[in-house]
């Protein structure tokens, strides 16, 4: 998938991004608030490893579980941040903060 100039330019007009349960398009979401520097907050859950076979870990591993999806987003910059919600279930929130500084 590839980001529009048209879905960018809204995104960059916004002043913040929320994903909740996002299915196929969490990535996406992730992608245009890195790209447009928009804070976002995501709330993952289905992986959709079949849908996205290009999806691998540093390692090479594909993604394939929530965790490894988890992981494979938070590497994509280092001001994602990860927090737990008080809830059972897919209750990890990837937080993208552009202020924040790359050191944690």
């Amino acid at each position: 998938f590839l980001l529009s100039n048209e879905c960018l330019d809204l995104v960059g007009k916004s002043k913040f991004i929320v994903g909740l349960h996002p299915d196929e398009c969490t990535e996406d979401i992730l992608d245009a608030a890195l790209e447009t520097n928009t804070p976002a907050a995501i709330i993952p859950c289905c992986v959709f490893a079949s849908l996205f076979p290009g999806r691998k870990l540093e390692n090479g591993e594909a993604v394939c579980s929530y965790d490894q999806f988890i992981d494979y987003l938070m590497k994509k910059d280092d001001r994602i941040k990860k927090y737990s919600l008080s809830f059972e279930g897919k209750n990890q929130v990837l937080v993208f903060d552009p202020s924040s500084n790359n050191s944690g």
